[in-house]
């Protein structure tokens, strides 16, 4: 009689059940009260503080600028904030675990995290909504509903730009010090949160377009000024584009760093 192989889960079982793994280890340490008089509050002063700069530079014009540039840097420091999960579940002897079971090890791993997307943009909404009325932004009514959707899409193009920096982190363990202010301020600075694309050379621009944030701040900002649907709808599907490649390229080197790492009998040895 054959030995009966183990049945191999699909990948939204598995998917799933990693995330719900995630959501509650996040639950077991969150408290809603510390985020909103914590968290929140230290965001909102960043975001502030750029936005008062714009006011005293040149007025209301760049307050709105340098505010919704900044509200979509609140996400990108959400979805870089991952960058040690692989290492994590490697340093924890959870990885080793996770290869022996039938099931898709690379995507349990990239899956834990994914409570980040609705972090982000819990914290970049109330951001969004409490400064927006301090600062005398005007926001169209009703069109602004749809700038919700839009700061999900970013977020979850945040969160597989942020399991790509992970993949890296994982592989070479130098970096991961670093790894979340690197990947960071490299949003901030190339993709139009503070200073726009356009103001870079056309090498540096062609690096901003593959960033995280760019096309989706360029959609926030078109709603906001009242522009083409059409114009909202395309920066929309590049956002997702973008972040699809981010978690194409994290998928296939974690897989194959793991494997060889699975073959050299490596894998707790962080």
């Amino acid at each position: 009689m054959s030995e009966q192989r183990p049945l191999r889960p699909s990948a939204a079982t598995v998917i799933a059940a990693s995330a719900r793994a995630g959501f509650e280890e996040f639950t077991e340490t969150f408290q809603i009260r510390l985020w909103l008089t914590g968290w929140v509050v230290r965001l909102a002063f960043q975001v502030m503080f750029f936005s008062l700069v714009g006011k005293y530079v040149e007025g209301q014009r760049l307050v709105d600028f340098m505010l919704i540039g900044n509200v979509l840097g609140v996400i990108a420091l959400e979805g870089s904030a991952i960058a040690p999960a692989a290492a994590t579940e490697r340093y924890f002897g959870v990885l080793g675990m996770l290869v022996g079971t039938p099931g898709n090890h690379v995507l349990c791993v990239l899956a834990r995290p994914t409570m980040r997307i609705a972090m982000a943009t819990c914290s970049s909404t109330v951001v969004f909504l409490v400064l927006t009325s301090v600062l005398d932004v005007a926001v169209p009514w009703p069109a602004g509903l749809c700038i919700l959707p839009v700061l999900v899409v970013v977020s979850l193009t945040c969160y597989c730009y942020g399991c790509f920096v992970s993949a890296m982190v994982y592989r070479f363990a130098f970096l991961e010090p670093g790894a979340v202010n690197i990947a960071y301020l490299s949003v901030i600075v190339f993709a139009g949160v503070n200073v726009p694309v356009s103001f870079w050379p056309a090498p540096v621009r062609v690096l901003s377009d593959c960033l995280p944030i760019t096309h989706g701040l360029h959609a926030v900002r078109t709603i906001v000024a009242r522009g083409p649907w059409s114009s909202v709808i395309g920066q929309v599907l590049l956002e997702l584009l973008v972040g699809a490649a981010w978690l194409a390229v994290a998928y296939l080197l974690l897989a194959r760093w793991i494997d060889r790492d699975r073959r050299a009998g490596r894998l707790d040895l962080g």
